[in-house]
């Protein structure tokens, strides 16, 4: 696939698993599209889960995910947020 389809993949991905409470594999995520790009998603949430925002869980692979209520709330920035890390990144 051509690189702006799997750029593409790769935001909708973060977008559509933040959004459950299931929350993004980032081992899944690298493995998908590369540790660069995981590398920058982490990157983008750390400052949100220091904020009690984004939850970073062992189970047994690192897990990602908004906290409830406060995380669901910012949902947008959030998301916003990891997109802009990935584009200044160039992922």
């Amino acid at each position: 696939e051509s690189p702006e389809v799997i750029a593409e993949l790769a935001l909708e991905t973060v977008m559509l698993r933040l959004r459950t409470s299931d929350g993004l594999d980032v081992h899944a995520y690298s493995e998908s599209f590369g540790r660069p790009a995981a590398r920058s998603v982490l990157r983008a949430l750390i400052p949100h889960a220091r904020t009690g925002h984004v939850a970073m869980l062992r189970r047994p692979n690192l897990i990602v995910r908004l906290t409830d209520p406060e995380g669901w709330l910012l949902a947008n920035d959030i998301i916003s947020d990891v997109f802009l890390k990935l584009d200044e990144d160039h992922i």
